[in-house]
């Protein structure tokens, strides 16, 4: 279940780059698609140390949301999602 979790994640954060790389002119984007993939790696990182635990309890689950990592993930997704609207 859990490697099935984290393969799940693994895919979910390597797409936005790919999808962006789609882009008619991805060149205002290129910059950005190293800062994501970056804090993506970042979190990931987060992600399996929480996930390898033989026990996931809320404490462990409010420092990881907690954690710059995912956060900085979360605020790229959020810029991102608001230039592509425009």
């Amino acid at each position: 279940m859990r490697a099935a979790r984290r393969h799940a994640h693994d895919e979910e954060l390597q797409a936005g780059g790919r999808e962006l790389r789609m882009l008619e002119e991805p060149a205002p984007y290129d910059a950005f698609v190293s800062v994501l993939d970056h804090d993506a790696r970042n979190a990931r990182a987060a992600v399996r140390l929480v996930l390898a635990q033989p026990e996931i309890g809320s404490q462990l689950v409010d420092n990881l949301n907690a954690s710059s990592h995912v956060r900085a993930v979360l605020t790229d997704l959020f810029l991102l999602d608001e230039a592509l609207k425009r």
